[in-house]
């Protein structure tokens, strides 16, 4: 495979998947208010580490389905008992690459808008029959800002950091069991490094990310810090496919705490892993790149455990 090639496919690539923006995607679980890390698990994956030095506009679209279940959770200062749920979202996010440098990197912003389809069922089985109830929402999510991102590289060696910031714009009724906003502010560093080999097409990439929160005024709630792990390993075959597998962890390093907070300061801790495969190709001279995985979660510990499966489109004005 040409060198060229293989570098043009991976710094093009490495922004449209890997600008490490959080989104607050409707999970619910155990330990987290209502589930839900303002990080979505498991978007960091191929070329995470990358930030393009070429300037310009930098577009990707996400799709995003979801589905799962747990055996309890609090949503608006309530526990829930036998929660299911799927959703289905839509993510576009913008990222501008400046011909600006600080401390030596590449500096770039952006933001992402994402609007989320969800429908969360509660059941609960007794002598009498099953008890349950339904609730459903379609909804802009709170809106991610990326006022910070700086990339590096040297040789095969390419590494990011930023920071994102989740503001809670969405709508929000504490009453209503399916909310697509958080209804509180989380910061996120992050920072994320590749190694990509390009004579034989290796891709070695992995993702931190630290989701510290603020309170839930509403329900004087508020969710403990959460830790992730993003991490991909993929081949690239030829200037068109790259497959490999991909993974994340979410650990909860503090426990929830405030008066809403029924179910005490218990941590929640998931896995997952899963394929992954990217397309990029040509139309009028315009790059673009394709992106699909799908991941299964285990080993849960006090959160939701489902399957997750997406598909991104990426390219640059």
């Amino acid at each position: 495979m040409g060198d060229y090639n293989t570098r043009q496919a991976a710094v093009a690539f490495g922004i449209f998947v890997h600008c490490g923006l959080g989104w607050p995607l409707c999970q619910p679980a155990f330990a987290a208010e209502g589930g839900t890390s303002a990080y979505l698990k498991g978007y960091k994956d191929f070329l995470s580490g990358v930030l393009p030095t070429a300037p310009g506009v930098y577009v990707r679209n996400d799709v995003i389905y979801y589905s799962g279940n747990i055996d309890a959770t609090v949503t608006g200062g309530q526990v829930r008992l036998e929660l299911s749920q799927w959703s289905l979202s839509n993510l576009f996010s913008a990222t501008f690459v400046t011909p600006g440098s600080v401390l030596g990197g590449t500096y770039a912003f952006g933001a992402i808008v994402p609007v989320t389809k969800a429908e969360v069922k509660i059941g609960i089985d007794t002598s009498r029959g099953n008890l349950s109830s339904s609730d459903s929402v379609f909804n802009l999510d709170d809106l991610i800002l990326n006022p910070v991102m700086l990339g590096w590289n040297s040789g095969n060696f390419h590494w990011m950091a930023l920071v994102s910031i989740a503001v809670p714009t969405a709508s929000y009724n504490k009453n209503n069991i399916a909310n697509t906003g958080l209804n509180y502010w989380s910061v996120q560093p992050q920072f994320s490094i590749t190694y990509f080999e390009p004579e034989m097409g290796l891709d070695v990439s992995a993702g931190l990310i630290y989701v510290i929160n603020t309170e839930n005024h509403a329900t004087n709630y508020r969710t403990g810090d959460l830790f992730h792990l993003d991490w991909a390993v993929g081949r690239q075959l030829n200037p068109t496919w790259k497959i490999g597998v991909v993974g994340y962890l979410m650990e909860q390093v503090t426990g929830d705490s405030g008066a809403g907070a029924t179910l005490g300061s218990d941590k929640a801790s998931v896995w997952a892993l899963g394929p992954a495969a990217t397309y990029s190709f040509e139309v009028n001279d315009m790059p673009l790149s394709v992106l699909a995985k799908w991941t299964h979660e285990f080993a849960a510990r006090n959160t939701f455990r489902g399957d997750t499966a997406s598909a991104a489109i990426s390219f640059k004005f």
